[in-house]
């Protein structure tokens, strides 16, 4: 059969690649083992020995290597000559040393941003469209592999409102990640690089045949949500609406909410005058999800205030801190609160529990809680709903069903608002991890197939 192209749908939390043929679309099994085989967890692992790897693999390999050290007096990238060194690395200082490997997630919210760049390791610079990359490489080459091909087209999904593009300055923020994304494709080997919104993507897949359907896509990083119009002859979206908000900040604020306490975050020490200080507000932030830490690893002055300030009066709650930054846990760690959340979905209590060398924790975390967590959500999500059925100018009971997409949508909280506000017998639960990507992988053969 022939390929028209993929559709790719990189995600904050996972990604996937779906294969246009001319007569079929195909989403592809990434990762065979896992409990979702077409999905391939963002996540970037990069090594001194310029090993570099995607997806689950990441992870596993990071917690086998995520210890290991080079101490910066014993570094092959550092010459000493007479006593000073002379190294292109800008992570070295007298007497410190770096982790030989990295684990970086959320890079999809990265995009956006500004004030990042990239990262410095082993004095190589990554920037924020070499990192994403690896991921689209690896979804690349899996896919090639399957139907034989080195294709070179492919459909990229976006969300209306990309993290961190919220304010006045959302048209350029937006047009930037939008470029690194289209950059990344292109480094990872893709020469035709198109886009579809997320939410119109999900629609294509549908198969009614009249009446007007409202898409809702909750996902890791973004909430997108679309108003299609059915007839026999065609598909109108005529309404798209977006905020930057998905399961990426709801764990955040578990962790603020839930973790930070027990973890020490918010522990006090004496500081050289004697006067009680604490962590930066900023730093403190960082902490709050797997792509903060990320921030913090890069930056050399963490290191200095952790080592610091560590050994000072009231400083030992800081040493598991360190573990997360600096000790090979981090991503088993921010799992473990995203567990305890998927686990609520289904039951009414759970404990968020995690114990490793240097951390112990064991957080009691109820459903109610949760709720409560995601309501602040769910007014924003509503607003949402608001403007795009405004924008196609349907009400609430001129529509004839709504789908859910994305794997914020299996939500308690937001299923509940949906049948609150619709009915429960109009709310269609799709896929929530193949149905952007099969959308995709669609658009992709009606623009290159035969």
């Amino acid at each position: 059969m022939t390929v028209a192209g993929y559709g790719i749908d990189f995600g904050t939390t996972n990604s996937a690649i779906s294969i246009a043929y001319d007569d079929a679309v195909e989403v592809v099994e990434l990762e065979a083992e896992s409990s979702l085989p077409t999905m391939l967890p963002s996540m970037v692992y990069l090594h001194r020995d310029s090993l570099r790897l995607a997806g689950t693999q990441s992870g596993e390999t990071f917690m086998v290597t995520g210890r290991e050290r080079h101490k910066c007096a014993a570094c092959p990238l550092v010459y000493l000559t007479n006593g000073e060194a002379d190294t292109n690395c800008r992570t070295y200082f007298r007497g410190g040393g770096c982790m030989d490997s990295r684990l970086l997630a959320g890079l999809k919210l990265d995009l956006a941003d500004e004030s990042f760049f990239g990262t410095h390791s082993w004095a190589v610079d990554f920037t924020v469209e070499d990192l994403v990359a690896v991921a689209l490489r690896r979804l690349k080459s899996i896919a090639d592999q399957a139907c034989g091909s080195d294709v070179r087209r492919a459909v990229f999904g976006f969300p209306l409102a990309f993290p961190g593009t919220e304010g006045p300055e959302f048209g350029r923020r937006k047009g930037l990640a939008w470029a690194r994304l289209e950059d990344a494709a292109r480094l990872a080997g893709f020469e035709e690089v198109e886009r579809l919104a997320e939410p119109h993507a999900a629609a294509i897949v549908e198969e009614t045949e009249t009446g007007t359907v409202l898409a809702v896509d909750f996902g890791g990083g973004t909430f997108d949500v679309a108003v299609i119009e059915f007839t026999p002859d065609s598909a109108e979206v005529t309404a798209l609406q977006g905020a930057a908000m998905g399961g990426e900040r709801i764990d955040a604020d578990i962790f603020q909410t839930k973790v930070a306490s027990a973890l020490g975050l918010d522990a006090t020490f004496s500081g050289t005058s004697g006067a009680s200080l604490g962590m930066p507000v900023w730093m403190q932030n960082r902490f709050r999800s797997l792509a903060g830490v990320k921030h913090l690893v890069a930056n050399n002055e963490v290191a200095v205030w952790m080592r610091e300030h560590t050994p000072r009066p009231g400083g030992a709650g800081l040493a598991q801190l360190g573990e997360l930054l600096y000790g090979g846990q981090a991503y088993a760690f921010y799992k473990a609160i995203e567990q305890a959340k998927i686990e609520l979905a289904s039951m009414e209590k759970t404990t968020i529990s995690f114990h490793r060398p240097g951390i112990n924790l064991d957080v009691d975390f109820t459903r109610t809680e949760l709720d409560d967590i995601v309501s602040p959500y769910l007014i924003r999500v509503g607003k949402c709903i608001d403007r795009a059925l405004d924008q196609a100018d349907v009400s609430n009971g001129s529509l004839s069903y709504v789908i859910t997409t994305g794997g914020s949508s299996q939500l308690t909280a937001l299923q509940g608002y949906l049948s609150d506000r619709f009915g429960a017998d109009r709310i269609k639960l799709r896929d929530p991890y193949n149905t952007v990507v099969k959308g995709l992988g669609f658009q992709a053969q009606g623009w290159w197939g035969r």
